[in-house]
């Protein structure tokens, strides 16, 4: 979720679980000099690069609401991971995770809960165009002897990437006023490493949402866990 965060173009989910994503493919750029072509390739290590970095978390919680009287947590009857009318195979991962993260911090699961949690991932593909400049194919033969005219020997090139973007919302209600009092997201790019290892992914981003979840069960002053 390097979150389904994913490393839940920016920084990109680690992330989340796999879906059907794309592996990103260079744009052709012909005709190509030995120095266009070592300038593209420097530019899609940089890409790749990118790619593997964390996935962006945002969470925010209402200000107004005493968490100190929360104690125990259960699931929506029916969570928006699983709209289609079945528990997908990411949704029991995200449950599992889930769980684990709030007994972590006291709270008790419940048929009779203070909390709902709801849940959801989805994926989009997307595009990156990644800039790069390159010199005209005349690899400096003129020894700087004398100056070309302006703007002769730059030219401006890009590579093109294909990738899939992963999202993953933690939803937590209070059930009693069914008013949500706490959110997570997190967002980043779905890898290939991600997508063969399906059940990591979903978990790390999960524990990424929740490290910046401020409260314990009966505890409503906020504070992180490290």
């Amino acid at each position: 979720m390097r979150l389904p965060v994913a490393n839940f173009g920016k920084p990109a989910l680690p992330n989340l679980t796999g879906m059907a994503m794309m592996e990103p493919v260079p744009k052709q750029v012909t005709p190509m000099t030995p120095i266009r072509t070592f300038l593209a390739a420097a530019a899609l290590v940089g890409l790749a690069g990118c790619a593997a970095t964390a996935p962006d978390i945002r969470t925010d919680y209402d200000r107004s609401v005493d968490f100190s009287r929360y104690r125990s947590f259960g699931f929506v009857p029916e969570p928006t991971e699983n709209r289609a009318g079945y528990e997908t195979i990411a949704g029991k991962y995200i449950r599992a995770a889930v769980v684990r993260q709030m007994e972590q911090r006291g709270y008790t699961q419940s048929d009779n809960p203070d909390l709902l949690i709801n849940y959801s991932m989805k994926f989009e593909p997307k595009q990156s165009v990644t800039p790069y400049t390159t010199l005209r194919p005349y690899y400096g033969y003129r020894s700087n002897r004398y100056r070309t005219w302006a703007g002769y020997q730059w030219e401006t090139d890009a590579i093109t990437s294909d990738y899939t973007e992963g999202t993953l919302n933690i939803d937590i209600v209070e059930r009693g006023q069914k008013q949500l009092v706490w959110e997570g997201v997190a967002v980043g790019t779905v890898s290939q490493e991600d997508q063969e290892n399906r059940e990591a992914a979903v978990t790390s981003a999960v524990g990424q949402i929740f490290a910046k979840y401020p409260f314990a069960a009966g505890r409503g002053q906020p504070q992180l866990v490290n």
